[in-house]
């Protein structure tokens, strides 16, 4: 059974750590049902898993992003240093 959006929100709510602190109680099988979650939360251990993997995902994502922008202002910050010292140069070649 896929998660519905409302599901979803309240995963997101409860927050990964809670989230696998509560599968640690479920069967193992993948429908096995997963206790604690609130009230009208009957998800499966499979569900849970894959919005765990989901979250993952998402957080490897963002870890990706921000790495590419940081060698970005690396890289800026490297052309900016190098302007500089061409200018520096320049101006003492044509004093």
């Amino acid at each position: 059974m896929a998660l519905s959006e409302n599901d979803r929100a309240k995963l997101d709510r409860l927050g990964i750590e809670n989230v696998k602190l509560k599968l640690a109680y479920a069967g193992p099988g993948p429908q096995s049902a997963v206790p604690g979650l609130g009230p009208g939360l009957d998800m499966t251990r499979g569900d849970i898993e894959e919005w765990l993997a989901e979250q993952s995902h998402k957080a490897s994502k963002q870890q990706d992003d921000i790495l590419w922008w940081a060698k970005a202002a690396t890289w800026v910050a490297v052309g900016g240093i190098v302007v500089a010292i061409a200018i520096a140069g320049l101006e003492r070649i044509f004093r």
